[in-house]
């Protein structure tokens, strides 16, 4: 098998050219049967002498896809073979749950890892069955037999005999992918100057999903078990993850401004030579500021350098910040998307999250919190699971108690500057500045309403 660029040619005589969108996802096929050689003979061709245009493909695939998703986003594949035409539409949760071709209905069965072990027909006792060895090599001959997905959810190409796996192609023969790595090696973490390995050479454990993946996790030490809960889903994702601690020993923070400004130096120092896919920000907050130190006037980041009554000397503004190409920005802290704040300025700083969806070089978007934040069950669930050995999960929620959402507005409805609360309380997105009521993912929207709401 040969492959470059879009197409791809095999020893049989098959030729399969690949058509994207503007944004990069696969979006088609189209097959090509070239002379076939006898045995023993090469009838390899240079890619340079396969003239397609003259040739009518034998094979096509078409694909409606799910933009707000970076992987697992096929809806639809529209199949023409020799003239005959099919259609198979799939239903997802976090992986593909079920099928559609006609009046025939399957649903899948996964493993662990999402690869698919069984492909069952409803109201009928057929199934195929599907199997893999530890890096993915088809154990029982069935890739690509009535459905295109296979190991960990990829989908196959049996012309290239890979798996697409988003950014990359991935060859389970010999547990590598087929392309480079985009995302620098770090120094503390050796497997990673192998640009083609996969999963740290540990498939077992880890899953790539989309070819490759890099995440930023900075937390001050009130959040150091979200942090580190958070860091490991996203290593479990084959994310590359740089855990950053901010906090400083008292004695280090000599003005009372150290911890704020070790976080600004190291957003700075944030390499995104290739694009960053996930940074996390674990801190205290307010739609006005991001605070390092529980408390603290000064040792704070905020729209325009003061505090709200602008007499305390605060550590530094948000705008101090450096551009980055960052997909996805979360702010867990409170209040830092508080979206009515948006309306109520006269500047153009309006919210922490607002501004710093403004420092996103690409089509990123920032996730934050209209109102304020927990973590996980409640703290009497969370202490009974400790004692009892139990796994926390840390996943973020809207708190029960909101004191600063409703004493905002509170304070402006009474102020008439706002009427009611009429933006649900939980996570919101922005985008260059703007409020996403729609939602938003980076490369589209989930609907067509993508000039934000204010």
């Amino acid at each position: 098998m040969l492959k470059v660029g879009s197409l791809s040619y095999s020893f049989l005589g098959e030729a399969r050219c690949y058509s994207y969108d503007g944004i990069g996802n696969r979006i088609g096929i189209k097959e090509y049967e070239f002379e076939r050689g006898g045995f023993g003979e090469n009838k390899l061709k240079d890619i340079s002498e396969l003239n397609l245009i003259q040739k009518d493909p034998i094979y096509e695939e078409e694909y409606i896809l799910d933009r707000t998703r970076a992987y697992n986003n096929l809806l639809q594949n529209k199949v023409i073979k020799r003239e005959n035409k099919t259609v198979q539409s799939y239903a997802w949760d976090f992986n593909a749950v079920f099928v559609e071709e006609g009046k025939k209905e399957f649903t899948y069965l996964q493993d662990e890892l999402g690869s698919i072990i069984r492909l069952l027909e409803v109201e009928s006792e057929g199934q195929m069955i599907y199997g893999y060895d530890e890096f993915g090599k088809d154990t029982y001959n069935t890739q690509g037999g009535m459905q295109p997905f296979g190991y960990t959810g990829y989908r196959y190409d049996n012309v290239a005999d890979t798996y697409f796996a988003q950014a990359r192609e991935y060859v389970a023969g010999v547990g590598r992918f087929a392309g480079r790595d985009w995302v620098n090696p770090d120094l503390f973490n050796p497997s990673t100057y192998n640009k083609y390995l996969y999963c740290h050479g540990n498939p077992i454990v880890y899953i790539d999903l989309d070819g490759f993946k890099e995440g930023y996790v900075y937390y001050i030490d009130d959040f150091k078990n979200e942090a580190t809960w958070r860091a490991k889903q996203l290593e479990n994702q084959g994310v590359n993850v740089k855990k950053i601690s901010l906090s400083l020993p008292s004695n280090q923070d000599t003005d009372g401004k150290q911890v704020a400004l070790g976080f600004m130096k190291e957003w700075n120092n944030m390499d995104d030579t290739d694009t960053i896919e996930y940074v996390y920000i674990f801190s205290h907050g307010s739609e006005r500021m991001l605070q390092f130190v529980d408390g603290s006037k000064r040792n704070a980041l905020t729209l325009n350098g003061k505090n709200k009554a602008g007499d305390a000397d605060v550590a530094g503004s948000i705008q101090d910040l450096q551009g980055k190409d960052i997909e996805r920005l979360y702010i867990e802290a409170c209040n830092a998307g508080l979206v009515e704040y948006m309306q109520l300025v006269d500047d153009e700083y309006t919210n922490v999250a607002s501004l710093m969806s403004k420092k996103l070089i690409g089509d990123g978007a920032v996730y934050a919190w209209n109102g304020s934040v927990s973590f996980g069950p409640p703290a009497f669930k969370q202490k009974f699971d400790k004692i009892a050995g139990n796994a926390i999960s840390y996943e973020p929620r809207s708190s029960k108690k909101q004191s600063h959402y409703e004493e905002f507005y509170s304070e402006y409805i009474e102020a008439g500057k706002i009427k009611n609360m009429h933006v649900r309380l939980g996570q919101v997105i922005y985008h260059k500045g703007e409020f996403m009521r729609n939602g938003y993912y980076p490369g589209t929207c989930i609907t067509n309403g993508c000039d934000g709401s204010k």
